[in-house]
């Protein structure tokens, strides 16, 4: 990426970058051997229906898992992450509300309102964008009750980052793991009656 446009083949500022041009060309040779159909090029098939340059510029980012049977979410704050496919994302106008989000996305209760909305797949559930079905309240920093969350939710992000977790193992097993801690910490009890009224 060049700004917010996409370098490809036929690009002339693409020669600008010599390491990247070679490899991108030998790319471009990989995509066209074992390509399907040649309706989409590789840069279009990379940014199909704008899912890169849409994410650009970054900001601050929420994220939560589309498929699995348990909503899971991350205030990500890294300038130059590009979310995968696999993931939903939106900006949020500052940490306090992106730790808000996550402390109501993160929460059992949550989920368990949040699951008869949900397709059925072969061996799980998709969350998808069910999760914007329930009456989640725009964060409002005048409101007590969502600055506490926001802080319980700062605290958790605390809690999981000190955990000495290998991010190499398998994710399934890792949210798992992250999820029993978080249920069993002493704010879980707290924020699941704050989501429950939230929500009510």
């Amino acid at each position: 990426m060049e700004g917010n446009v996409l370098l490809d083949t036929d690009h002339p500022h693409l020669d600008l970058y010599p390491g990247l041009a070679e490899w991108w060309r030998q790319a471009e040779r990989t995509w066209e051997k074992h390509r399907t159909s040649e309706r989409l090029t590789l840069a279009r098939q990379i940014n199909f229906r704008n899912k890169l340059i849409d994410q650009l510029p970054t900001s601050p980012l929420r994220l939560y898992t589309a498929s699995g049977m348990h909503v899971s979410a991350a205030l990500v704050e890294k300038p130059n992450l590009i979310v995968e496919h696999g993931l939903y994302w939106g900006a949020v106008s500052s940490r306090a509300e992106g730790f808000y989000l996550c402390a109501i996305l993160n929460n059992h209760e949550l989920t368990q309102l949040v699951r008869p909305l949900m397709s059925y797949g072969k061996d799980e559930r998709h969350i998808d964008k069910h999760v914007w079905h329930l009456p989640i309240p725009l964060y409002d920093p005048a409101k007590p009750v969502h600055q506490r969350l926001s802080t319980l939710g700062r605290q958790e992000a605390e809690l999981v980052a000190g955990l000495d977790i290998d991010e190499q193992g398998n994710f399934v097993n890792l949210r798992q793991d992250i999820r029993e801690v978080l249920t069993a910490s002493s704010s879980a009890e707290e924020i699941n009656q704050i989501v429950m009224e939230l929500l009510g």
